[in-house]
């Protein structure tokens, strides 16, 4: 993988100031969510939308906040390009930091 999960999650959740600890928590609980599933993803190429993470940000499960990123939406494919191994910046910037040139994502 190109950036990290923990870099676009420091990114969308605290651009200027990180909170490291928070940071890693948050990490660490997308992580643990699935991980036999997530190493699938990972490093055996199977689809993003294995994942619990993707199909309910997706708005395909049920979510409490509904589709969050829709499938082909900026967010969607920050996230899934991500768990590629092949990181979208410009998706990223756009997702979470639209009209804010100054703050760029992993």
């Amino acid at each position: 993988m190109g950036g990290t999960l923990a870099g676009i999650v420091a990114c969308v959740r605290h651009p200027d100031d990180s909170a490291e600890v928070e940071v890693e928590v948050d990490y660490r609980s997308v992580v643990a969510l699935e991980p036999e599933k997530m190493a699938a993803v990972v490093d055996d190429h199977a689809a993003p939308a294995t994942l619990t993470l993707v199909r309910k940000a997706r708005g395909a499960e049920s979510h409490k906040g509904g589709a969050v990123f829709p499938e082909g939406s900026p967010g969607d494919v920050c996230i899934t390009s991500w768990l590629v191994g092949s990181d979208d910046p410009s998706a990223c910037n756009t997702a979470f930091n639209p009209g804010d040139p100054k703050v760029a994502c992993p």
